[in-house]
């Protein structure tokens, strides 16, 4: 990363409006379309000049003549500092256009123009008849002159409006010396957001930074582009955690249920320990929790429990409601209690079988004593007569 002049692009803020760029092109006008790019060191600020193709060029090429921007130029705020690798070349002509499609959503367009005169003129001849040009950006126009042999530059904002394309075009009156244009540079520009999180909920992200060790997150969470590990709604709120594949450890901390507007919580593929905190079971508005592959432990909360979106796999030490471990240890509880079983089934065999032999002793035993009782009655009643 390299620091630009607090200078440059200024013309992005007018207004007092604050303004981010979205890169469209920035190309180098008088370089053969066959050639490479330019950027570092040739651009101490490493951005990078690429040649255009598809326009009639008459290009000319004059390092002879380059001129440094003056001091009050390098002193004005929205001076970009093109490179001389740039100056040192440029289309020429009468007429230039060149569009570009509009990017979707895309409200203004932002669009610089690079000038230098390097053709073989004196400088009085110049100052005496300057090159004159009218350069327009979707209607648009800005005219200038160019006396000296010292770089200019035209810049301009525009709104699209109802537009599909930006139109850049550059003329040069009739009658006068035929347009140069060195490079040129195209930009969509936004405003910047100056809304801010939620005042709790960046607190709370600062104490999962903290616990996390996510501390290389700077700046606003939500504004003007959320960071990759959280989403946000319209109202500044933290309504999604993605910390999915983050290398943490340690419990779950508490402090995640203070982002009460959470709808989605991404922890899974981690090395997290401890409990599931039953305090997420407070996030009213919770639709999905993904836990899994971590080393979680102890009870899944009852309201979690089969809950579509609510995934706990890869945690060996996760049980179920009322205790069901999920372990892979082996087990020989469930062995010895059938083996217990077995004896207590052969110890009730054992004695139904002893209880019905002694019914049966008595009973035989009482058979016999009537049998013998009732005969000897028998022979008293009736003695045989002989």
């Amino acid at each position: 990363m390299r620091k630009l002049n607090p200078l440059s692009y200024y013309e992005v803020q007018r207004g007092g409006v604050y303004r981010f760029l979205d890169f469209v092109g920035r190309y180098n006008t008088g370089q053969p379309s066959n050639s490479s790019y330019i950027s570092y060191p040739d651009d101490p600020y490493d951005r990078y000049w690429m040649p255009i193709t598809n326009i009639l060029r008459a290009g000319v090429a004059n390092s002879s003549v380059l001129a440094t921007p003056t001091q009050a130029d390098q002193t004005t705020a929205g001076w970009n500092f093109a490179p001389e690798r740039v100056q040192e070349d440029a289309w020429v002509g009468t007429d230039l256009s060149v569009q570009f499609p509009r990017a979707e959503g895309a409200p203004r367009a932002y669009a610089a123009w690079y000038f230098q005169e390097i053709r073989n003129l004196t400088a009085a001849e110049l100052l005496r008849n300057p090159t004159q040009m009218v350069v327009s950006l979707n209607g648009e126009s800005h005219a200038l002159n160019l006396s000296t042999f010292s770089p200019q530059q035209v810049s301009m904002l525009v709104e699209l409006e109802s537009s599909t394309t930006v139109d850049l075009n550059l003329i040069s009156p009739n009658g006068s010396r035929p347009a140069i244009l060195n490079a040129f540079e195209l930009h969509w520009a936004y405003e910047v957001d100056q809304s801010t999180t939620n005042a709790n909920d960046a607190t709370v992200l600062k104490s999962l930074q903290s616990i996390f060790g996510l501390e290389d997150w700077q700046g606003d969470a939500c504004y003007p582009v959320a960071w990759d590990w959280v989403a946000c709604d319209g109202d500044s709120r933290i309504i999604e955690l993605n910390l999915s594949d983050k290398n943490l450890t340690g419990p779950i901390p508490d402090a995640i249920v203070e982002l009460t507007q959470l709808q989605k919580i991404r922890l899974d593929n981690n090395q997290l320990n401890g409990t599931i905190p039953q305090s997420l079971r407070t996030l009213r508005n919770l639709q999905l929790l993904a836990l899994d592959n971590n080393n979680l432990s102890g009870d899944i909360p009852a309201a979690f429990v089969d809950k579509a979106g609510f995934t706990f796999s890869g945690n060996p030490g996760i049980c179920q409601v009322g205790g069901n471990c999920n372990s892979t240890a082996p087990n020989p509880a469930p062995a010895e209690a059938s083996k217990s079983d077995d004896d207590s089934n052969e110890k009730i065999y054992i004695g139904v079988i002893a209880a019905l032999s002694v019914i049966i002793a008595v009973l035989v035993a009482g058979l016999v004593f009537c049998s013998v009782r009732g005969n000897r009655y028998k022979s008293r009643a009736a003695p045989v007569v002989t």
